[in-house]
């Protein structure tokens, strides 16, 4: 099974290794994986535009440095984890 874009969602893959996927507004959206990912590992989930992603951190970079971010929202881990456990209540 593959990735889940969202309804009217378009797969772009650029010759650079990029890869992108947009919703119909043009905003980087996927419900299911990166909305942005490069060939040197770093990662980007995205929802209409806005960092997000409740099951790890929403940006991911090769070196190892990370973001968690909810709703556009940068957060620490911490308020990160906390909440999370309250969305998934």
């Amino acid at each position: 099974m593959g990735l889940k874009f969202g309804l009217h969602c378009k797969k772009t893959v650029y010759t650079n290794g990029v890869i992108e996927i947009r919703d119909a507004e043009g905003r980087l959206h996927c419900i299911d994986g990166p909305a942005f990912e490069n060939k040197w590992g770093h990662k980007e989930w995205l929802r209409h535009g806005k960092l997000h992603r409740l099951e790890g951190p929403a940006i991911v970079y090769p070196n190892g440095t990370v973001y968690y971010c909810i709703n556009g929202k940068e957060l620490t881990k911490g308020a990160w984890e906390y909440s999370c456990s309250l969305i998934k209540e």
